[in-house]
């Protein structure tokens, strides 16, 4: 019966070194879980930011071309008051001349 009792002690010994192993790998299982969980929720984020930055690239290349028009538009107005500011004191001077110049039998 003592060795019985003595095998069974050994056995109860092992037994509680693997549990305490189990224990400690399944503490170290959780870590690996909980940080693995973190960078999935960061590599979550990261997607939706680049879809919402693809989002909007598209968007802007759909208005490109009312951008492009609005744009040309827009530069076109100005050459023209430009053009139309530039040559205005010429034409006032044309004016001027042509009035002092004319004969008053044509007025």
């Amino acid at each position: 019966m003592a060795v019985a009792i003595g095998d069974f002690r050994r056995s109860t010994e092992k037994l509680t070194f693997q549990l305490d192993e189990l224990a400690s790998q399944t503490r170290a299982c959780s870590a690996v879980l909980e940080k693995s969980s973190e960078l999935v929720e960061e590599v979550d984020l990261v997607s939706r930011q680049i879809q919402e930055e693809v989002r909007k690239a598209e968007k802007a290349w759909s208005n490109a071309e009312e951008v492009a028009i609005r744009a040309a538009a827009e530069a076109y107005s100005a050459a023209a008051r430009g053009v139309e500011t530039a040559i205005q004191p010429l034409i006032s001077e044309l004016t001027v001349a042509t009035n002092q110049r004319m004969p008053r039998s044509w007025s």
